[in-house]
């Protein structure tokens, strides 16, 4: 390998120091960290994919995704601890952490928006059962009650948590159909 790629390589693995080495605590803000050192990393890393075959980017590229998994449980558990109710000086480190999950993928997003539908139509799951008696087809007006409710309460609570660019609304809306649905089937 030339001499540039060498210095390529010395300044991916600084790079990926930086947010390696900042403690993030639960409900710290993650700003400061991310997502713009570690989307620049992520984006220098791409540039690298071809030459895995080289030991110091191999390993520097289990030492990215190891830091990506490491945020994302970081971030995770702090969404379990802050909800169902978040108090307002959360709401700014929720979306902030929301940024974060952005940069590390699709993937994560998805996750992350999935445990919050669950956690959203839990107990709506426990009412609506198919077996129980609110859980038949003659409900529907409670039904819609309920969603009106779940919505109401994301728009007034948590829409700012989310970026709007993520439609959590919409998959709210949707895992709702999908629950009911399947609790009207089975």
């Amino acid at each position: 390998m030339d001499s540039n790629g060498v210095r390529a390589i010395a300044g991916l693995q600084q790079s990926a120091a930086i947010p390696r080495n900042r403690a993030i605590t639960p409900g710290t803000s993650h700003q400061p960290v991310l997502p713009t050192e570690t989307q620049a990393v992520l984006q220098l890393m791409s540039h690298f994919k071809s030459y895995r075959s080289v030991d110091q980017i191999a390993h520097l590229s289990r030492s990215i995704s190891t830091l990506k998994q490491s945020l994302e449980t970081q971030i995770t558990q702090d969404f379990h601890t802050f909800f169902p109710t978040p108090l307002p000086a959360q709401i700014p480190t929720l979306h902030e952490s929301c940024l974060v999950i952005d940069v590390l993928g699709e993937e994560s997003r998805d996750r992350l928006v999935t445990w919050y539908c669950n956690l959203q139509l839990k107990e709506y799951r426990q009412v609506f059962r198919g077996n129980e008696e609110a859980g038949g087809l003659d409900n529907i007006s409670r039904r819609y009650a309920w969603l009106r409710r779940i919505l109401g309460v994301y728009d007034e609570d948590h829409a700012t948590i989310f970026p709007m660019h993520w439609k959590v609304n919409e998959v709210l809306g949707k895992a709702f159909c999908d629950t009911t649905r399947f609790g009207l089937i089975f």
